[in-house]
Formats: C-alpha cells, structure tokens, sequence
C-alpha cells in the first residue's frame, strides 16, 4: 500500500471504512462484523470477532487480513489502553 494506512479507532470508524476494489465491511451488531466479496463470487464472508482491536495481538492479525484484502487500515490495540 503506497499510503499510511488509516488508522481505525472503534467499530463505528470501522463501518465507515469504504469498500476496496474487491471486498466491502458489514459491521453487524457493533461488536462484530464480515468481510465481504464485491463480486458475490460465492466466496465465504471472512468473520470480524469481537476480539478484532483487543486479545494478544488480535489487532495486527485483523489489519493485516484487511490489508491482504486491498484495505489500507492499521486497527487500534485496545488492550494497550486497559487500566489493569
């Protein structure tokens, strides 16, 4: 990716995401979401959990299948503003 990623704080900022060339973002519940073809080419949605920003690393393996899928995002580490 030839920018700096845009840096996505929350679910919210990350339903605002627009779509790459080939996948678009669902954000279901707020919590979660999917990861969608464009083409609808009967390939399985790829699940966000709702350990996507948080959970021993969860953010790097989120934002870099973001990346894989044309995005330009890096995703918040939640855990690093935890109080405990």
């Amino acid at each position: 990716m030839s920018k700096n990623p845009q840096f996505i704080r929350n679910w919210k900022e990350l339903s605002e995401v627009p779509p790459s060339d080939t996948h678009y973002i669902l954000i279901d519940t707020g919590y979660s979401g999917w990861v969608r073809s464009i083409a609808n080419d009967g390939k399985r949605p790829v699940y966000l959990s709702t350990h996507t920003f948080y959970d021993k690393g969860q953010n790097l393996k989120s934002t870099a299948l973001l990346q894989s899928l044309g995005f330009n995002v890096e995703l918040d580490d939640w855990d690093n503003k935890r109080p405990y």
